[in-house]
């Protein structure tokens, strides 16, 4: 199974298409394409159905492009009115084993964001900036053992109405 990614962007008055796979860890550029839509200005969709016109053209032009169909595709939000914050937060380890797993980490990286989160906002993602077992400090938590994991990261977050609009 081949690792293709699909990314989209708004951006001023364009809507830009791009497609990679990645080989061995290196993303090869297999198709990009941009076009002009009526329905953005100033990276806000202010006509839904234009955009989902110009969006279903640039995706079928990209699809002829490269020969396969596209399923999904990453969508770029604008950084213009996002709100980055550092956060903290943890875990405790609860299995037989205290062995740190994936799980623990989104648990850990899920408190970190608890209650921290406007109304208005929709949180993007969190990127964590480093963790610690037990206060010793770890690149890469898993299969560590400890009680307690903990994380630093940056919430980034924006406008509930910009990231509707984009979805």
């Amino acid at each position: 199974m081949k690792d293709i990614y699909a990314s989209i962007e708004l951006n001023n008055q364009n809507i830009r298409l791009v497609v990679a796979e990645l080989i061995k860890g290196n993303l090869y550029l297999l198709a990009a394409k941009e076009i002009y839509s009526n329905g953005i200005d100033r990276g806000r969709i202010v006509d839904f159905n234009i955009v989902s016109k110009d969006v279903e053209k640039v995706k079928t032009e990209v699809e002829l492009m490269i020969g396969i169909k596209l399923n999904k595709v990453i969508t770029l939000v604008s950084a213009e009115r996002a709100y980055y914050q550092l956060v903290e937060g943890y875990t405790t380890i609860t299995n037989e084993f205290k062995k740190i797993a994936p799980d623990d980490i989104s648990r850990a990286l899920q408190a970190s964001v608890y209650n921290r989160i406007s109304e208005k906002l929709e949180l993007i993602t969190i990127m964590p900036v480093d963790f610690k077992v037990d206060d010793i400090k770890v690149e890469n938590p898993i299969n560590h053992f400890g009680d307690k994991l903990s994380v630093r990261g940056i919430m980034v977050t924006v406008p509930k109405e910009n990231a509707y609009g984009m979805v």
